[in-house]
């Protein structure tokens, strides 16, 4: 009796510890393909506050929760333009993104400067994600953590 009480205990504080410095979330679609797919279950650290360019991340939104990629940080100068997705002045390509950025005929205009403490995500899939190029910058509160 006495090792399961210590087992339950043990059990106890391993959840709250992983709950308090980790989560897991499901991808719902497939806009990060081919590095994630509809379905996966995806572990991410909540440890992190500052994120880098390239970093996947889970974004909280009004439609829920989405797993983004990092393209901007504050103070860079984003657009979307016949040459794709140019940051800071400088046309991007992309490792492992397949698909050509193109500027969504709804929501942000570009070009646009990131503030401060703010990010712009966008999807793996460019064609059928909606991600910063419909909702906007968003604000590091937003960010639960770093996959």
């Amino acid at each position: 009796m006495f090792v399961l009480v210590k087992a339950l205990v043990f059990s106890i504080i391993l959840a709250g510890v992983f709950v308090s410095f980790f989560g897991v979330v499901r991808l719902d679609d497939n806009s990060m393909r081919p590095a994630l797919k509809g379905g996966d279950l995806v572990i991410y650290s909540r440890m992190r506050r500052s994120y880098r360019v390239s970093d996947v991340v889970v974004v909280k939104t009004k439609k829920g929760v989405q797993l983004r990629r990092v393209i901007a940080r504050a103070h860079d100068r984003v657009a979307i333009d016949d040459r794709g997705l140019v940051i800071n002045g400088y046309p991007q390509k992309e490792e492992n993104i397949y698909e050509r950025t193109f500027m969504s005929s709804k929501g942000t205009r570009f070009p646009l400067k990131v503030g401060r403490n703010g990010y712009f995500v966008l999807a793996d899939r460019r064609q059928s994600g909606e991600d910063s190029r419909i909702y906007g910058v968003v604000s590091r509160k937003a960010i639960r953590g770093t996959v």
